[in-house]
C-alpha cells in the first residue's frame, strides 16, 4: 500500500498534466487498484490463504521478504 500511495501522490503532482487530468488519472487508478484489492482480500479465510497470497504476488502487492516470518513451505508455495 505504501508503494501504491506513493505512486498516486506522484500522479497528483505530475507537472505535465493539468490538475483536472491529475485528478481523473488518480481516480481511474484508484478504481483499478480497488478491484485488485477486493479480488485479493475479499473472503479471507485460512483455507483460501495460499490462493490469496498467489493473487497478491501476481498483483505485485507482496514480496518474498514480506513472508519472511512464515514457513519455508508457504514461501516456496507462493514464490516457486
Amino acid at each position: 500500500m505504501e508503494r501504491l500511495n506513493a505512486r498516486l501522490t506522484a500522479m497528483l503532482a505530475d507537472p505535465g498534466k493539468t490538475p483536472t487530468e491529475c485528478f481523473w488519472a488518480v481516480q481511474a487508478e484508484t478504481h483499478k487498484q480497488g478491484k485488485i484489492l477486493r479480488d485479493c482480500l475479499d473472503g479471507a479465510s485460512r483455507s483460501r490463504m495460499v490462493m490469496m497470497l498467489l493473487s497478491m504476488r501476481a498483483a505485485g502487492m507482496i514480496t518474498r521478504e514480506d513472508l519472511a516470518d512464515f514457513s519455508s513451505e508457504l514461501r516456496d508455495a507462493v514464490f516457486s
